[in-house]
């Protein structure tokens, strides 16, 4: 029940963050509301009943479970009762949601954090919404049987890391001085699992169970959350341009 509770107030912060941003569009003489204000906070949450905004949304990877509370909301009619028309856009195949969002092509994209300092350091206006997630769940796992038991066991090995997603994982080598070469690879595992690289990236709630799933016992591996070492980058944050 818990964990139904937070997905549960997760939505509704998206929701009520993107009706914030669509009212004031309609209005530019609309002040921000106060969060603060128990006033606002009540306003913002009763059903719209004005001309509904067009919007469109792009996840940053095919349609699966990490996404559902958006697709749900949308067959629920949650995002029209609140003045949204939203148009959840698919994943499209060598197309990112950074170039996209940076182009002006979308309206709102669903970004890592590493991914939007990536792009305000290349000049694009881009803001964050709302941060549903407060912890990283990104990891670099390891084999026991590779011997790589710490971060110093890395040095000199070669770690499977998602094409775009490098500076997460290129932080916490350069922190340690480790000398890790880079391969870059898609959405398999099976690179790691063939031995190609010793080191592979992850996220905990996909990649990680997927092993798992190919026949690895959890005690069979080593888990680094990039978290745990002060590289808290957070995943999954709402993003517009300013």
């Amino acid at each position: 029940m818990k964990l139904i509770s937070r997905y549960l107030f997760e939505l509704t912060l998206i929701l009520n963050t993107l009706t914030i941003v669509c009212s004031c569009s309609h209005n530019k003489n609309i002040k921000n509301p106060d969060l603060t204000n128990s006033n606002d906070s009540v306003t913002i949450s009763r059903p719209y009943s004005g001309e509904p905004r067009n919007v469109t949304f792009l996840p940053y990877w095919v349609a699966n479970a990490q996404f559902a509370g958006y697709y749900v909301a949308k067959e629920k009619g949650i995002y029209k009762k609140y003045g949204i028309n939203i148009n959840i856009i698919p994943n499209v195949p060598f197309v990112t949601s950074t170039d996209l969002i940076k182009e002006g092509k979308v309206d709102f994209a669903a970004l890592w954090l590493v991914n939007a300092v990536e792009l305000k350091a290349k000049g694009v206006d881009i803001v964050n919404i709302t941060q549903p997630s407060s912890r990283s769940s990104a990891m670099l796992i390891t084999k026991k049987k590779s011997g790589i038991n710490t971060l110093q066991d890395m040095n000199g090995k070669r770690a499977g890391i998602w094409t775009g997603f490098e500076l997460q994982p290129k932080a916490l080598f350069n922190k340690y001085n480790l000398d890790v070469e880079v391969v870059p690879i898609g959405s398999s595992n099976n690179l790691f699992l063939m031995d190609g690289v010793e080191i592979v990236i992850a996220n905990w709630f996909d990649e990680y169970h997927s092993i798992i799933n190919s026949g690895y016992d959890p005690d069979e591996l080593n888990v680094f959350f990039f978290s745990d070492y002060g590289l808290n980058f957070l995943e999954d944050g709402i993003y517009c341009l300013s």
